[in-house]
């Protein structure tokens, strides 16, 4: 057992820290983002900027159509509208006939453009393929760095041009060419878009430098975020652990620390409530043990005493002496029974015997047993009841727990010495039905003593092994100090209802309830045999 606890120390030793973990964690996050971000900045940038500069082309294409469309247009408006869009998304647009008759253009926005430099059978191609084709049309090019022409492709197959007298100096990248048509019949005309689909190689560039600067900011205060973070978080959850470590060693007046973030307070609060009931437990196995010890050594001492003083001295080998020992020797077997009883009924391994029996029967024999102490101590134990009732349950483990409960009363019992063992037939409506126990029938059992009664605060802890309402332990006139753990365990396993009422100074009033047989009321003491 040592060398596997030490095995669990060490693997919890040899693991990282919630700081470092969580640390960790927002580590792996940002370098995640930051690859993310270096992914679409750097790697995916010409897809991105192609998709985002096709989408303003084909919008531009549609408003001037829309223009092109209306009744009111005027060429001013139409050209106004087509310089605006050629300055708003860089391009150049020209708009002809479906004759190739130009009807408006704009400025050529660079010394590439390819529109403004198309020939007229070139551009009398562009429309009748697009018309052919239908609406609109798309075309790529890329400048052959060979030839320093451009050389066309058209995405949908058409490839139409010449490139005579088409030269454009050096590489310039990937161009489009949109073609869409707008309106129908003699105003049918088409609008040409042309623009550079490939960013430029500085903006590029200066894109990228300028990523991985920010990129270096934002991991070194990402790292520092992440360390604060990690730090505050864990700093807490730290502090709960040493605190757990020096409960561990049975500090139970450690105070764990409840501030921070919600979860930590109620981990904390929880810890301080296990704190405070582990010192109770602790203190109560100690006065277990104290208890146990004076109990054991009383009747040990008394039975060594005597037999030295019959070994030792002539004469006293009497039978009072003798009925000592024995006396004290049978209270040493009970202390150990009942100990052993009460180990049964809390580990759950036993079952009650169910069976119908005769109850008022059973409590008149018990209390036969105490004659012997009524006629020689002056005790006055009365026994009420109205009719005669048959329960269904254990007898040796009720008759045990009705047993402890006269003893109890017995022992806290007032000046008068009077015990009063009250039997009555109650009505209430139960949850429990079965077809061999009446659904509402109890029967209810009280054990009354006029002593010294016991505090209202103090009412739960009676029911612990050895608890001593007043601290201080005093040797019974009978029993061990188990009897009302006994009970509480013997009657949970009938699930019978239990409890106690007492006031300072006037007594004290245990009971419990069980359900009655249903034929109760058809038998009677009296049909049984003597």
């Amino acid at each position: 057992m040592m060398k596997k606890n030490d095995q669990i120390t060490d693997d919890i030793r040899s693991g990282f820290s919630v700081r470092w973990k969580i640390f960790g964690y927002f580590s792996i996050f940002c370098v995640v983002m930051l690859l993310i971000l270096w992914l679409f900045q750097v790697v995916l940038l010409d897809d991105f900027y192609k998709s985002i500069k096709i989408h303003s082309v084909k919008v531009a294409g549609d408003t001037i159509a829309a223009e092109l469309e209306d009744e009111d247009k005027t060429k001013d408006s139409v050209n106004d509208l087509i310089n605006k869009e050629s300055q708003k998304n860089d391009v150049c647009i020209l708009v002809v006939s479906a004759d190739g008759t130009i009807y408006s253009q704009s400025a050529e926005r660079s010394g590439y453009c390819i529109i403004h430099n198309l020939k007229y059978a070139d551009l009398l191609s562009l429309v009748n393929a697009t018309i052919a084709n239908g609406h609109s049309m798309m075309y790529k090019f890329n400048y052959d760095s060979r030839k320093d022409m451009l050389v066309g492709q058209n995405i949908e197959g058409f490839a139409g041009f010449t490139d005579d007298g088409l030269n454009f100096g050096e590489p310039y990248g990937e161009s489009i060419i949109y073609v869409e048509m707008a309106g129908d019949g003699a105003d049918r005309s088409a609008i040409l878009i042309n623009c550079s689909v490939t960013p430029v190689g500085s903006t590029v560039q200066t894109l990228r430098w300028q990523l991985v600067i920010i990129m270096f900011i934002m991991f070194v205060f990402a790292m520092f975020l992440a360390y604060l973070i990690s730090k505050a978080i864990s700093n807490p959850v730290i502090k709960l652990s040493n605190s757990a470590k020096e409960l561990a060693t049975g500090n139970y007046e450690i105070n764990f620390t409840s501030k921070g973030y919600k979860e930590i307070r109620e981990l904390g609060e929880c810890l301080n409530y296990a704190a405070r009931e582990l010192g109770k437990t602790e203190r109560f196995q100690r006065e277990i043990i104290a208890n146990v010890s004076h109990d054991l050594r009383t009747p040990l001492t008394m039975i060594t005493g005597y037999a030295e003083v019959m070994r030792d001295l002539p004469g006293e080998n009497t039978p009072e002496n003798i009925q000592v020992i024995i006396d004290e020797a049978n209270r040493l077997t009970t202390l150990v029974n009942d100990a052993l009883d009460l180990s049964k009924l809390q580990s759950g391994n036993q079952t009650p015997n169910m069976e119908k029996y005769f109850f008022t029967k059973s409590v008149e024999d018990i209390l036969q047993r105490f004659s012997k102490l009524k006629a020689e101590e002056g005790f006055d134990i009365v026994f009420e009841y109205d009719e005669d009732v048959w329960i269904c349950g254990d007898e040796v483990k009720i008759s045990q727990a009705i047993y402890n409960l006269i003893i109890n009363a017995i022992t806290h019992a007032g000046d008068d010495k009077q015990v009063i063992v009250r039997q009555k037939v109650i009505n209430r409506k139960s949850a429990k039905k079965t077809k061999d126990w009446n659904e509402s029938m109890f029967v209810r059992l009280e054990v009354i003593d006029h002593g010294e009664g016991i505090e209202k605060d103090k009412l739960k802890d009676i029911w612990q092994r050895y608890y001593k309402v007043d601290k201080t332990h005093k040797r019974a006139q009978m029993g061990t100090g188990l009897g009302l753990s006994i009970v509480k365990n013997v009657l949970e396993m009938h699930n019978a209802r239990y409890g106690v009422e007492s006031k300072v100074g006037h007594g004290s009033t245990f009971w419990f309830e069980i359900l009655l047989s249903s034929d109760w009321n058809k038998e009677t003491k009296r049909s049984l045999p003597n």
